[in-house]
């Protein structure tokens, strides 16, 4: 089921991403968006690209799509905790990632 969904996301956001997270960054009413603005959303898409699949559908969701975290719950079929805390997680991880952190894995040693 887990596949599945990930499939189904990814279909999602393949046509939708570029264009969403342009219009988002940029202004959807702007003829010819600043430099700047064009500068943020190329850096944004990059560092949204490097998160795991549920972190983008997350971000997208709730941040271009505007659905609320119930609807998003219902989705994913969890509890809205469980979507709060993942959504603070994804936002946390594109947060470092836009700053150039390279997010690692814990990684408990073994002897």
């Amino acid at each position: 089921q887990d596949d599945a969904l990930a499939v189904t996301l990814d279909e999602q956001l393949a046509g939708c991403r570029v264009l969403c997270f342009d219009e988002f960054f940029t202004g959807r009413d702007d003829a010819q968006p600043s430099v700047e603005r064009t500068v943020i959303a190329q850096s944004t898409l990059q560092a949204f690209d490097q998160l795991n699949t549920e972190q983008r559908a997350l971000l997208l969701w709730v941040s271009v799509e505007g659905l609320s975290y119930k609807e998003v719950a219902e989705i994913l079929d969890v509890p809205l905790g469980t979507v709060m805390s993942r959504l603070s997680r994804a936002r946390q991880a594109l947060r470092q990632l836009s700053d150039g952190e390279i997010a690692s894995p814990s990684l408990r040693i073994l002897k």
